[in-house]
């Protein structure tokens, strides 16, 4: 079974929003994208701003509005390449070469929504209030709907919003499959017509899932934590359960018969990671062409295919607290998650460990906010030999600080160790070369 997603997003486009001045920042978006640059550089407002504009939720305070000026309006805007051929979007007003639709939000306002336009192909502009339609995917709570959902992860985050989060990543994977199989098979509008058969029928094949996923994490916090338990419990109090994730939140789940939200930070946030490592183990046969439209079963083969809709994860600083060989460990986890065809992750880091050049599907970005741009490394495009990927992974392996150079604003590339050291010498004596790294 091959799994493709219906709508990935492939850029972002972000203006007077916080830290971020007018002339903004475009981020290219890719499998994965590895977030690098100094302290309060706009790195987490990307996260933020990505996160805003896929929920619903898009109202923001006046502190939100950039140098706190509310005449300098916050625009975020996202380009979104339609993969799915089902997706109920007039092609004639929105999608342009390549699959791609463009969609823009302008906060007038503190406290007020923001209007949401899109780009008009026919008329070659963007929409305007007099114009009909003037977004596309239809309303708001549609147009989330279609997006891929988001996850942000901080950890800085309350004990209780980590909680929330780590419900929602498993609410979506019981939930998603179940949904899509029930739409492509027509029992799905069959079920709504009676609520009871609806519930009992989800209810039915989620707790087996319920059951798999609790057992399947039990392994792996065994091995840290011997004899741990873990129940796991999804109600069914939402009549229409497939098509809201608000459930997520009522998730009755324990840990050695104690609620998750009773267990310490510590344990909190290793759980986060083995259930990230759960579905990064989950492996998925993503679509080797994007750029195609997705049909029920591929042209060339029939080979069936499952649709899904795309998931984000968004992590600030995932190294925070773990161990070196932990983060290696964690490191790991979110690429396999990134390559298994339904997830998109964008993390900040300030740790090397996270730079992975031998992967195909990464994006490294470093955000200069003293510059006002960013700068791009896309390692699909770097033209490497596969016997040079090989000797990347290697040095991965024995020398991860060696990507200590995406972090540095000036690279200075030197013949051999004598070299080196008299230019470490001097970035020593000189504060001001402080930024240089020595290759």
């Amino acid at each position: 079974m091959e799994i493709k997603r219906s709508i990935e997003i492939i850029k972002l486009i972000v203006k007077n929003y916080r830290g971020i001045g007018p002339k903004g920042v475009e981020i290219d978006i890719d499998d994965i994208v590895v977030l690098v640059g100094p302290n309060n550089s706009g790195k987490s407002t990307i996260l933020r701003a990505f996160e805003l504009v896929t929920t619903a939720d898009t109202e923001i305070k006046v502190d939100d509005f950039y140098k706190k000026i509310v005449t300098n309006k916050p625009e975020i805007e996202i380009w979104s390449k339609v993969l799915d051929e089902s997706v109920n979007i007039n092609r004639k007003f929105w999608i342009a070469t390549g699959g791609v639709v463009k969609e823009k939000w302008i906060w007038s306002a503190p406290d007020t929504k923001a209007e949401r336009t899109g780009y008009r192909i026919d008329l070659k502009r963007w929409a305007n209030s007099t114009d009909n339609p003037q977004a596309p995917f239809s309303n708001d709570g549609a147009a989330t709907a279609y997006r891929p959902s988001p996850t942000y992860i901080s950890p800085f985050d309350q004990p209780e919003e980590q909680v929330d989060a780590i419900k929602k990543i498993i609410a979506i994977e019981v939930y998603e499959s179940i949904k899509q199989e029930k739409r492509e098979d027509g029992t799905y509008k069959k079920l709504l017509e009676g609520i009871n058969l609806l519930q009992e029928n989800i209810r039915s094949e989620a707790k087996t899932k319920e059951e798999a996923m609790a057992s399947e994490l039990e392994v792996i916090l065994n091995e840290l934590f011997s004899g741990t338990k873990i129940t796991l419990d999804i109600p069914s109090n939402n009549p229409d359960i497939l098509a809201s994730y608000a459930i997520a939140k009522d998730i009755d789940f324990k840990i050695d018969n104690l609620s998750l939200e009773n267990q310490g930070s510590g344990m909190q946030r290793i759980l986060l990671w083995s259930v990230l490592k759960m579905l990064a183990g989950n492996k998925k046969s993503p679509s080797k062409n994007k750029n195609s439209l997705v049909k029920k079963t591929d042209v060339n083969n029939d080979t069936p295919e499952t649709i899904r809709r795309t998931k984000i994860l968004l992590m600030d600083e995932p190294e925070i607290c773990l161990h070196p060989e932990s983060i290696r460990q964690a490191k790991e986890i979110l690429y396999s998650l990134a390559s298994n065809g339904e997830w998109q992750i964008m993390i900040t880091t300030h740790s090397p460990i996270f730079i992975d050049l031998s992967k195909d599907n990464t994006n490294i970005i470093r955000v200069h906010k003293d510059e006002g741009n960013v700068s791009f490394f896309k390692t699909n495009e770097a033209g490497l030999s596969t016997n040079e990927n090989e000797q990347l992974k290697m040095l991965n392996i024995f020398d991860p600080y060696f990507a200590e150079f995406f972090f540095a604003k000036n690279v200075v590339v030197v013949e051999g160790d004598t070299e080196y050291t008299a230019f470490r010498k001097i970035i020593n004596l000189n504060k001001k070369s402080s930024r240089m790294f020595i290759l």
